[in-house]
């Protein structure tokens, strides 16, 4: 087993483990190099480089266009990526995004004696390897047995919308209620459809007007399948989200509150 293989599993379990343990949570949200150095790396360094290595994950997780990029690059790296090609990467992401926070807290490593620098991107690449491996579902794809129910919008079939209420009453006219082109349990033209009409003053009385999403909604076998498309982002694992957002939003305190605007000198 490569170490990097045998990384990313630490990594990955250590999410599993923390979704479901709030005081172990708690523990990486305040001080994430001291637990993945204790749980994942085995090797901890000095406390001014574990420092160093927190101060610039809360300044990337707490800076969005930083953080929308951890999320981006996570999509196209699931695996943790090399040494050099993360530094790369990082670096260019840091020029074009990057802030005071950011700058400040590289700063800090490099005044470091040690290799500060490795420290601070074997927490960020482990951060970025568990969103990575814990996507979730991609948008636009179908989940279904094969040539299953549909359920979107058609072009008839179950109509609703809201109309004019009329004078008197609450009485639905003109109202279809079938389950298609079939039974119909008043007079109509095809469709299911639930018409409440015009409503006039002090009334109830319904007539004419259909409530419905568009040409009616079809719940029936169809030829792709039952599909479920959430939208265009994919999504995090819950066991990775919970850590995220409760990282992130310790990250924003931090921030908020100054304590991410130290250098390390003078």
């Amino acid at each position: 087993m490569t170490v990097e293989l045998r990384l990313k599993r630490r990594v990955d379990a250590l999410f599993k483990a923390m979704s479901s343990d709030f005081l172990l949570r708690e523990q990486f949200v305040t001080d994430p190099a001291q637990v993945f150095y204790e749980y994942v790396d085995g090797e901890r360094p000095s406390a001014e480089v574990t420092q160093a290595a927190n101060q610039l994950t809360y300044a990337v997780l707490s800076h969005p266009p930083l953080l929308q990029w951890l999320r981006d690059y996570a999509s196209g790296h699931p695996d943790m990526p090399p040494e050099d090609v993360f530094a790369k990467d990082f670096s260019r992401a840091v020029a074009r995004h990057g802030d005071d926070e950011v700058v400040l807290a590289l700063v800090r490593g490099g005044g470091q004696r040690e290799d500060t620098f490795r420290a601070q991107s074997a927490l960020l690449k482990a951060i970025i390897s568990a969103v990575g491996s814990g996507r979730g579902v991609f948008a636009g794809t179908e989940m279904s047995p094969g040539g299953g129910t549909e359920m979107s919008p058609g072009t008839g079939g179950t109509e609703m919308s809201p109309g004019v209420l009329a004078a008197g009453g609450g009485v639905f006219a003109g109202t279809e209620m079938s389950p298609g082109g079939g039974t119909e349990m008043s007079p109509g033209t095809g469709g299911t459809e639930m018409s409440p009409g015009v409503l006039a003053a002090g009334g109830g009385v319904f007539a004419g007007t259909e409530m419905s999403p568009g040409g009616g909604t079809e719940m029936s076998p169809g030829t792709g399948g039952t599909e479920m498309s959430p939208g265009v982002a994919r999504m995090v694992s819950p066991d990775v989200q919970v850590t995220l957002d409760a990282l992130t939003q310790f990250a924003k305190q931090m921030r908020a509150s100054g304590a991410l605007r130290v250098s390390g000198l003078g």
